[in-house]
């Protein structure tokens, strides 16, 4: 089976790094995501201040989809790296 890291390249892994980072990424998404609502808003020609069913659906989409890119990712470095 292929190593993922070799002996010479071994990372130092921080458990707490990686969620921390991962908090700070998805409220960087949730602000740009506020953004694109705002806009969509903005947008409408002032007929109604709630945004459209159809962009609340693909933030929806696009934060649930970020969610399990990182279980993946956790999963995949939990395994290969043996962190327990």
């Amino acid at each position: 089976m292929p190593q993922v890291l070799s002996s010479h390249q071994q990372v130092t892994f921080h458990a707490s790094l990686l969620p921390a980072q991962d908090i700070v990424e998805r409220f960087h998404l949730l602000v740009v995501l506020a953004f694109v609502v705002v806009e969509d808003v903005s947008n409408s020609g002032g007929s109604s201040w709630l945004p459209q069913h159809a962009t609340l659906s693909e933030c929806g989409r696009i934060f649930a989809w970020e969610v399990v890119i990182d279980i993946t990712k956790h999963a995949v470095l939990g395994k290969f790296n043996d962190i327990r």
